[in-house]
């Protein structure tokens, strides 16, 4: 299990999506699979659905105990993968003694794997701002892709609400400064492996990287 952690911005999804091609992993891509939640439209009716959406839209983090249990279920359901990537899960330090102790059982100490790609704060909130969305299909491009339309759907392409400055600014400081200095210690003294990536560098640069860190 390789759990991914970094800023927004600091390449997170492209990351997880190259590891999972190279050893043929599954990726729990956890803020689209929370998403897919929030957006389902048999559940809009749902108060709690409602009041997550609105924290999400703010850059806050989602509830705690609502959030553990929804990826404790789906690690559960692809517990016969080759591997799993988790990205950005867990976020706070009770959400880690709730799952990977049980993962330490599934997976074993040796096999799990900390990834923090480290940017600086301008940085995502410069690749943040210049990152666009499809309007149609929903495809997501990145702060260097530069066409004027989705190659995949023709559908037009705009900057997502919560890819503001405030926005970004703000999570950086909740979701990824905040949730290091929470966590790093849990992940030292149970004895896992972290690895430390300098996001900062070309994607391509970034996943050599990755690649020359995980075969040590």
């Amino acid at each position: 299990m390789i759990i991914i952690y970094g800023a927004p911005g600091a390449g997170k999804d492209t990351q997880a999506e190259k590891i999972a091609d190279k050893f043929g992993f599954f990726q729990i891509k956890t803020s689209s699979f929370l998403k897919d939640k929030l957006n389902d439209p048999s559940l809009q009716g749902d108060p709690k659905i409602k009041e997550e959406k609105e924290k999400m839209s703010r850059g806050e983090l989602v509830d705690e105990g609502w959030a553990t249990e929804l990826v404790k279920e789906e690690v559960e359901r692809r517990a016969d993968e080759k591997g799993l990537i988790m990205n950005g899960f867990p976020r706070t330090l009770s959400q880690a003694e709730k799952s990977l102790l049980e993962w330490e059982k599934s997976f074993g100490k040796e096999n799990i794997i900390i990834l923090n790609i480290k940017i600086k704060l301008e940085t995502a909130v410069l690749r943040n701002t210049q990152r666009k969305e499809c309007k149609n299909c929903n495809k997501l491009f990145g702060y260097l892709d530069k066409q004027p339309n989705c190659p995949d759907c023709g559908g037009d392409l705009s900057v997502r609400i919560d890819d503001s400055e405030e926005v970004i600014r703000n999570r950086f400081k909740i979701q990824y400064s905040q949730v290091i200095d929470g966590l790093f210690g849990f992940f030292n003294d149970r004895g896992y492996k972290i690895l430390d990536i300098d996001g900062e560098k070309l994607p391509s640069e970034v996943t050599e990287q990755i690649f020359n860190s995980l075969n040590k």
